[in-house]
């Protein structure tokens, strides 16, 4: 059984990553707007092995945090800058049309479909076939 304590050390500490990705993303997203689409992938791809091997460092605190934050939160610039619709994440959503309202990805949903907008499959950061 689930301790209330347990509870609410879980939401203050997604309330506090919220809270500090919510400047970090859009920072991240002005560093990277001018960035070529190739240096974009293989930063993605490191970002996400950052994440992958240390996540917990991130959730828990250990030696790793402060790299795995920027990282994640690199991470979350580049989709904001590349997908159609941006990216949503605890709550929040990032995306590369300026002064977007939009509250999640779906409301660009009539934005993105029709003529002119089909979809393709994203490349493969490493190099392989999509």
């Amino acid at each position: 059984m689930t301790r209330p304590s347990e509870i609410d050390a879980a939401e203050t500490q997604r309330m506090v990553l919220r809270e500090t990705l919510r400047p970090a993303v859009p920072t991240w997203m002005r560093g990277l707007r001018n960035w070529h689409v190739e240096d974009l992938l293989a930063a993605a791809a490191a970002d996400s092995q950052t994440v992958a091997t240390h996540g917990d460092d991130l959730q828990y605190g250990g030696k790793h945090c402060k790299d795995t934050f920027h990282a994640l939160a690199r991470g979350l610039a580049i989709t904001a800058l590349q997908a159609d619709g941006g990216v949503d994440f605890l709550g929040l959503h990032w995306c590369a049309i300026p002064h977007c309202r939009a509250a999640t990805r779906f409301d660009h949903a009539e934005d993105t479909g029709g003529p002119g907008h089909e979809t393709r499959p994203a490349p493969d950061p490493a190099g392989g076939a999509a």
